[in-house]
């Protein structure tokens, strides 16, 4: 059973609108990271709003862990197990201090007081916040806070984490801090991943990238076919980060591209 399955996937907003998202056929594996890019308007942030029901399809069908999002029985175990980070942190503060915040959700959620103690203990030093659990959230750098908004995510145990352009709106340094955490969560907890980004140097961390255009999957390829590809997300319009640019122009020369390569892959130009 697939973490993901997507089924001749549509969606649009107005039923006068043309479609938003259009024939989308994929899956993603339980423990695999997938980035999605695409220009804006391609549909990229309304795909990952139709994972856990944000969004419901207007044709076709979304299985989470085998569950159609269409069946309201199973939407409660859906949303649990989907969990969303949104662009700005600020709008998922509900709390005065950082650790009533990772705690709101596991409160609402019913849980006993001794396992949501464990439970921040554990998701404050996962994201590397534990340092910051009296803090008020509005006082934090904007990484500190886009790590505080996943721990409140991550406390909710989610087998699935959806970034939707998680990094936009962060400094270099925040955009390194979230995706140290990420790949962290990725690779030590074994946590699915779909990331929404127009960073192609973030996309890249990914071992799947999918290419949105119009509303339609144009491409879903590793991140080593992806260096293949430069010349079309070229002629797409997509900015290429400068060791990107670099890499294309020595393309084929005796300069050892797989060092830039695993530079990349390894999240070094982020």
């Amino acid at each position: 059973m697939e973490a993901v399955d997507l089924q001749d996937l549509y969606f649009r907003y107005k039923e006068e609108e043309s479609f938003a998202v259009q024939s989308v056929n994929a899956s993603i594996r339980h423990g695999e990271w997938i980035a999605v890019i695409g220009p804006n308007g391609s549909g990229k942030s309304t795909l990952s709003r139709l994972f856990n029901g944000l969004l419901m399809p207007t044709l076709g069908d979304v299985y989470i862990n085998g569950k159609s999002t269409q069946t309201e029985s199973d939407l409660i175990a859906i949303r649990r197990d989907v969990g969303m980070v949104f662009q700005n942190p600020d709008h998922q503060f509900v709390a005065p201090t950082v650790r009533d915040d990772i705690a709101f959700g596991m409160e609402n959620a019913g849980m006993e007081r001794e396992e949501m103690k464990d439970r921040i203990a554990e998701v404050s030093q996962a994201t590397g916040i534990d340092h910051l659990l009296e803090s008020e959230p509005h006082r934090l750098s904007g990484g500190q806070k886009q790590r505080v908004a996943i721990a409140g995510v991550l406390a909710l145990q989610p087998q699935i984490m959806i970034f939707d352009e998680a990094t936009s709106m962060l400094d270099p340094a925040g955009r390194r801090e979230v995706m140290a955490t990420t790949k962290k969560l990725h690779q030590q907890e074994g946590i699915t991943i779909v990331s929404v980004t127009h960073r192609l140097q973030e996309a890249l961390m990914a071992d799947r990238i999918w290419y949105m255009e119009e509303g339609q999957l144009g491409f879903d390829l590793t991140s080593e076919q992806l260096f293949e590809q430069l010349e079309f997300l070229t002629q797409k319009n997509m900015p290429l980060p400068y060791v990107l640019q670099l890499l294309k122009q020595v393309r084929h020369t005796s300069l050892q591209e797989t060092f830039l390569e695993q530079m990349m892959k390894d999240g070094l130009f982020v």
